[in-house]
């Protein structure tokens, strides 16, 4: 092809068609503008195509995250219904005179449970240090930025505040008043297991501060409950927009 043209302008210049070789010029400049653009057109194709493919990858390292925190949300509730059902039953039995009984022992052993939280961003960090810029949806990236650096630390937050009523009053308080002990009753369902009792029943039954910290504790729980449920609902919401971002990214 090269060499068509090259032989074709020779021939324009020896016949001496000096108009015709100046529109075969400007044709020939034109084809290679073209040549250009569409090089440069393919290019930034190229480029869109990789980005998209980048972000897609995020996305799902990110909705990765989402569906694990779905799962941790799910297990806080159910343990802190749990949790504020035994302080709800310990705190019945006290002001009966604290009956001894295995349901009360087995939700004195559930009260010393607890539940640690660590917000997993893996997939939002990898976002934030491969640069922003590689999202297209700006409203997005807005709605995750709220949730990994505003909604996932608050959760933290208020189970870290539940942590704290158990490990700086509710489990010191318990280690003075209690003890473990083996039960030998064969018709106890923790027969010859070790659980722990009070030193003293009648004791613990008048003890204000057991059943204040019980009161704070399931304070505390139930406004995490309240709050779960609203973060589980943002996040619901929040794994909708991002699987519909990523199918979004798979269209040609």
């Amino acid at each position: 092809m090269i060499r068509f043209f090259s032989k074709l302008r020779q021939r324009l210049l020896t016949d001496n068609k000096v108009s015709k070789y100046l529109l075969y010029a400007i044709g020939e400049i034109l084809l290679v503008v073209i040549g250009i653009l569409i090089a440069l057109q393919i290019d930034n194709w190229n480029e869109d195509r990789k980005k998209a493919g980048k972000e897609r990858k995020l996305l799902q390292q990110i909705e990765q995250d989402l569906m694990e925190s779905r799962n941790t949300f799910e297990r806080l509730l159910l343990s802190n219904n749990i949790f504020r059902k035994s302080g709800a039953y310990i705190l019945k039995e006290l002001d009966s005179n604290l009956i001894v009984s295995d349901s009360l022992l087995f939700w004195i052993r559930v009260s010393k449970s607890e539940n640690d939280f660590n917000p997993v961003d893996t997939g939002y960090q990898a976002m934030l240090n491969s640069g922003t810029s590689e999202f297209k949806n700006d409203s997005l990236r807005v709605v995750l930025s709220n949730y990994f650096e505003h909604i996932l630390p608050m959760v933290k937050t208020r189970n870290d505040k539940l942590l704290a009523i158990q490990w700086n009053h509710l489990n010191p308080f318990m280690l003075k008043h209690f003890k473990e002990e083996r039960i030998l009753s064969r018709e106890s369902m923790f027969y010859n297991e070790v659980v722990t009792v009070p030193r003293s029943y009648p004791d613990l039954a008048l003890n204000d501060t057991y059943a204040n910290i019980l009161h704070l504790k399931n304070e505390r729980i139930e406004l995490n409950i309240t709050r779960l449920r609203q973060t589980q609902e943002a996040l619901e919401q929040l794994i909708v927009l991002v699987q519909t971002e990523i199918n979004r990214s798979r269209a040609p």
